[in-house]
């Protein structure tokens, strides 16, 4: 079976009948759900794919013995520029600094750096000369303008808040990271319940 959202393809049917040996049950699928099931099976080069299975190009004219590709006059046909291209493409679209390209054994792993903003309130009290009182007007104010530029410029912030609801405060405000406590503080909370069920107290 063969999913597809171009059943008039004659081309691309009659190609993957030759490559399957047998001519396929082709299916109309949604060329979205396409699209994303070729990248999560190969990742950022899909778009790759995409150009290839909408070539209009006859059978006669995928041969071996085409002419090879010259990589380093920058031919935009060449899959490994178009791969390349993509990447950077991807990078620019979600604002990273870095791209970190990593080989495995079998399989190519690539990282983007995306730099964001961290907010610690009782630093952020403390340069106001407020120190501690995090729950001050121009403190919180100070807060929920940083959220603002950073959903702005598209760059995700985050916050540590002490406590569940000043958690969802801050996640109201657009904070897309935030932590309502610490290693050190949850080993000592667990710890205490463990102590107080081994002693029996209630």
């Amino acid at each position: 079976t063969l999913a597809t959202y171009d059943v008039f393809n004659q081309t691309a049917r009659r190609l993957a009948a030759q490559l399957l040996g047998k001519r396929p049950k082709c299916v109309l699928a949604p060329r979205g759900a396409l699209l994303r099931a070729i990248k999560s099976l190969y990742g950022v080069g899909a778009e790759t794919f995409e150009e290839i299975l909408g070539s209009t190009r006859t059978l006669d004219a995928i041969d071996e013995s085409s002419k090879a590709t010259d990589l380093d006059a920058d031919d935009p046909e060449a899959s490994v520029v178009k791969f390349v291209n993509q990447i950077i493409r991807e990078a620019i679209t979600e604002r990273a600094t870095d791209i970190h390209v990593e080989p495995l054994e079998n399989d190519l792993r690539i990282r983007y750096r995306i730099d964001g903003v961290l907010v610690g309130p009782f630093d952020l009290s403390a340069s106001m000369g407020k120190p501690g009182f995090t729950d001050d007007p121009e403190v919180q104010a100070a807060i929920e303008r940083v959220a603002q530029v950073c959903q702005e410029r598209a760059r995700p912030c985050g916050i540590f808040m002490g406590d569940p609801s000043s958690a969802r405060w801050a996640m109201e405000k657009g904070f897309s990271m935030v932590a309502c406590s610490t290693d050190t503080l949850l080993l000592h909370t667990a710890l205490g319940n463990l102590l107080k069920e081994l002693k029996g107290a209630p």
